[in-house]
């Protein structure tokens, strides 16, 4: 009837005594020591419709909903057990496009920070909608900003690449050809930092469609590119997502590793750099994970909509993993937010940390710790 007063004590504390108790197999000992300790701070404020519904084990039944609570998640919780369905679109982060495009800061395009230290692109694979690609800049404590990002070809309403209209090309050909076009201007655009030219440290692309092709064409692309790295790149759900055959250190959920008769790729967790991107844009301007923009609030409606093309439904820790629920909002596109995305990701494998402690990187046993620095090109 009533929710208790602090919630917050209940979802952190709380809920971590509960995950303890069940990864020990106690029975709920030690979860109901946990709560006669500090039944007043987590039952004040507190009503429910029913004090005669507790579960064997349990000590009240405020402690029983709120374990029913936790179990079943949010969503299912209000639609099973308080008949109050959650909206079908309810946004824990209340991310809208009015608010990705307050994110705009007034600085010219390709106009770097001075306090940036990395610069990373990311690549989307998406024949029926072309090749989008996002740039951002980043200090050490992921204080980021969008210099740039675009689409290829360069119509937002052109396709890459369709049955119907083929340019008589196959389907591979016509990626392969867009990863190659598309790299070589990402080389070619200019990004200045102090005066100076900021090349891409690294750019990654979606190897999740045709991924052989991608393969091939990175291989290409990298040759190509003297100033910067190109790696293909996969982004895994978190219910997917499992660290195996790492290359030097894991960076945050994200790391570089190996296919199988491929070669070299980075893997990265695209449910909780999803949400860090959501995140980023609801923080202030300079905030250590937050995002600003280029330019002006009026050019970023079509970005705005990407950013926003998913919405996070629900986000639990369960008693084996986190759960992650997003939605796509119909009408919307998501490939810009998939490149966010990806480009995140690949600050934090350049050694950047929330906290500010860059991560230096080991690829092999014995060699010294190293981070991949930005390079610069006089003007």
């Amino acid at each position: 009837v009533q929710w208790p007063e602090d919630m917050d004590f209940w979802r952190n504390e709380y809920n971590a005594a509960r995950l303890q108790g069940a990864q020990a197999m106690d029975e709920g000992k030690g979860l109901r020591k946990f709560y006669k300790q500090h039944s007043e701070r987590l039952e004040k404020g507190a009503k429910v419709s029913n004090p005669y519904r507790v579960r064997n084990g349990e000590v009240t039944a405020l402690q029983t909903a709120m374990n029913l609570y936790f179990e079943q998640g949010e969503r299912a919780f209000y639609s099973e057990y308080q008949n109050q369905p959650l909206s079908e679109f309810a946004n824990l982060l209340e991310l809208e496009p009015a608010m990705v495009r307050q994110a705009a800061n007034g600085t010219k395009a390709f106009e770097v920070p001075a306090n940036c230290q990395f610069l990373t692109a990311m690549i989307d694979v998406n024949p029926s909608s072309g090749l989008h690609y996002t740039v951002l800049a980043s200090t050490n404590n992921l204080e980021v900003h969008c210099p740039y990002y675009g689409k290829y070809p360069e119509d937002v309403n052109k396709p890459l690449w369709t049955r119907e209209n083929t340019g008589g090309l196959t389907e591979a050909q016509a990626i392969f050809n867009a990863v190659i076009a598309t790299t070589n201007k990402l080389s070619e655009l200019v990004f200045i930092k102090g005066g100076k030219q900021m090349h891409i440290d690294i750019i990654g692309i979606d190897c999740g469609y045709q991924m052989d092709i991608v393969f091939s064409a990175c291989a290409v692309a990298d040759k190509n590119l003297s100033q910067s790295k190109v790696v293909p790149m996969r982004g895994y759900a978190q219910k997917q997502w499992r660290e195996s055959k790492v290359v030097g250190r894991p960076a945050d959920n994200a790391y570089r590793s190996i296919f199988d008769g491929k070669g070299p790729v980075v893997k990265h967790n695209s449910d909780y750099w999803r949400e860090r991107v959501h995140q980023a844009f609801l923080l202030g301007n300079g905030a250590p994970g937050g995002i600003t923009l280029f330019g002006e609030e009026g050019v970023h409606e079509y970005f705005s909509e990407h950013i926003c093309g998913e919405r996070l439904i629900e986000h639990f820790q369960t008693e084996k993993d986190e759960y992650y629920n997003w939605q796509r909002v119909p009408g919307r596109k998501n490939d810009l937010l998939d490149t966010t995305v990806g480009a995140m990701a690949l600050l934090s494998i350049l050694g950047a940390t929330f906290d500010g402690e860059l991560r230096m990187d080991v690829s092999k046993a014995g060699e010294k710790p190293q981070v991949v620095e930005a390079t610069y090109t006089d003007i």
